[in-house]
């Protein structure tokens, strides 16, 4: 995953103002994961880039601890730790799918540290649907 940082945010602002069918249940789902891992964010911006690609963007996620380990220098154990915990939260949670109406093939995570963001790319296939259809 590639993740690029622009000083100008006008076209990401105007990309995540366009609905998508389950955005909104996607944000929900995205913050209790989120909650699940260290606390909800204090925004969430999303973006169907096509039929198999979704960006979700997290702002104001990091907790006290995550935040002292920042200033401590310890970024690296931090995103080994975040990188596990959240994949592990991605990959089992059996609403997204439902979310996506698509199996999810894939998810990358990548934080900027500094500025207390994340991203989290989703690779769905979109002609399997998702294995969780009680969720419905």
């Amino acid at each position: 995953m590639f993740v690029a940082i622009a000083e100008d945010s006008s076209d990401l602002l105007e990309l995540s103002k366009k609905n998508f069918l389950g955005k909104e249940d996607l944000h929900q789902e995205i913050n209790h994961i989120s909650q699940q891992a260290q606390k909800a964010p204090e925004e969430v911006i999303s973006v169907k880039l096509n039929d198999r690609t979704y960006i979700v963007l997290r702002t104001g996620i990091f907790i006290t601890i995550e935040r002292e380990l920042i200033r401590m220098g310890q970024t690296e154990i931090l995103r080994t730790a975040k990188r596990k915990v959240e994949k592990r939260l991605l990959h089992n949670s059996m609403r997204l799918e439902s979310v996506f109406d698509a199996k999810i093939d894939d998810v990358f995570t990548s934080w900027d540290f500094e500025r207390d963001k994340s991203v989290i790319l989703f690779i769905v296939n979109p002609t399997q649907k998702g294995s969780n259809e009680l969720d419905k």
